[in-house]
């Protein structure tokens, strides 16, 4: 019996068979990008709708890391307990049948326990704290189907969708004091940061008596330069990085030697003097260092100069140690001084201003440390 053999394959067919995993792979990565960014875009719509919340007494945390990995979406307190919502872009029809929640058909067992399990992991972080409390979790659907018209529960997680949340959270009876809520958001903020310690934003988390800021005006702005000074240790090398707002590395200083690299061209003046004045313990920058770099004013620098309007720097300087995290900030201007802020929570966001007295022109230190902190770029 004779077989059948082939020849050696061409170059061109083993490129065709490569181009065509190559196309399998990016197809996937594709589906995969337009599922993260719908997660997304449906996370902020639910960080938007409980943002209505803070006038009744509540508190929001948003995209919390979890202590052993993960993350959890929105943790609300307030007035009737602890929430642990987990948003769901689900683009399906979303069904509820014999106690079994279905999307597109597929059995969702799986997200309603997953839900249910963070929400027992904020419960135990509580108790520890000597807050002992119910936790409630629910799933919030903000894709193309809005789900159940009115909240339901399937295996003791709460559905619904964004058009149903704030009232159903509002239905509940109040157990808990202003007090007790914000001394159970710390305690939960401070064992779930946020994820890959990025700003808390200020829709994302909002403390008694700190609402968002007035945006600064664009003369302001254009006045302004926000620097963020960042610790950074490695196999015994201690280093202190610069960057701006944008996220933009400008240099960084060698804490061994105080040697100083700058690698942006742009404002190196203004950089070096940072990193100069910063080292491990603090920022020791008086006012006759603080460069005069005139602002860019119609006419040129000639009038910047003869009207002495010069930047003013805006600096952050990241502290943590074990569970705290901060950011001290410090406004430097060659004409007016130096004036320490105060200092803003990383964790929670809350601000902490200093009682200095600041040049009557200028805006309060709360305002600054917001304005700092909504400019910070997302960092490790």
């Amino acid at each position: 019996m004779t077989g059948k053999t082939t020849g050696p394959e061409s170059p061109a067919q083993r490129f065709g068979q490569i181009a065509d995993r190559l196309e399998s792979k990016a197809e996937w990565a594709r589906k995969r990008a337009a599922n993260h960014a719908a997660g997304d875009a449906g996370e902020s719509r639910l960080g938007a709708a409980v943002a209505s919340l803070v006038a009744n007494g509540w508190l929001a945390l948003h995209n919390r890391a979890r202590p052993h990995g993960g993350n959890i979406d929105h943790i609300l307190v307030g007035p009737s307990g602890v929430y642990v919502l987990d948003s769901k872009a689900w683009t399906g029809p979303i069904t509820i049948s014999g106690g079994v929640l279905r999307t597109n058909g597929r059995n969702q067992s799986r997200a309603l326990a997953a839900v249910a399990d963070q929400a027992s992991e904020v419960r135990d972080t509580i108790t520890r704290a000597g807050h002992p409390a119910e936790v409630a979790c629910g799933l919030v659907f903000t894709g193309t189907d809005p789900g159940p018209a009115t909240a339901e529960r399937v295996d003791g997680v709460t559905v619904c969708g964004l058009g149903s949340l704030v009232d159903s959270i509002l239905s509940r009876g109040a157990t808990f004091t202003a007090e007790e809520i914000h001394s159970l958001t710390r305690s939960i903020a401070e064992t779930f940061p946020p994820y890959g310690l990025a700003p808390a934003a200020a829709a994302e988390t909002v403390l008694a008596g700190h609402q968002t800021a007035s945006e600064p005006s664009s003369g302001f702005l254009t006045c302004a330069k926000w620097l963020y000074v960042e610790p950074w240790s490695k196999a015994g090398r201690r280093r202190l990085y610069l960057t701006d707002s944008n996220g933009e590395e400008l240099g960084w200083k060698n804490l061994a030697d105080g040697t100083i690299t700058l690698t942006y061209e742009r404002g190196q003046r203004l950089s070096r003097a940072v990193l100069v004045a910063a080292s491990g313990q603090g920022l020791n920058l008086p006012k006759e260092n603080v460069p005069k770099v005139p602002v860019d004013l119609p006419g040129g620098s000639f009038v910047s100069a003869l009207t002495r309007t010069y930047m003013t720097l805006h600096i952050g300087r990241r502290w943590r140690r074990r569970q705290l995290d901060r950011m001290y900030c410090t406004a430097a201007d060659p004409t007016d001084g130096v004036y320490d802020l105060g200092w803003v929570d990383l964790v929670t966001g809350e601000l902490h201003p200093s009682h200095v007295t600041l040049p009557k022109h200028w805006s309060p230190a709360e305002q600054r440390l917001r304005w700092m902190l909504d400019r910070r770029p997302v960092t490790g």
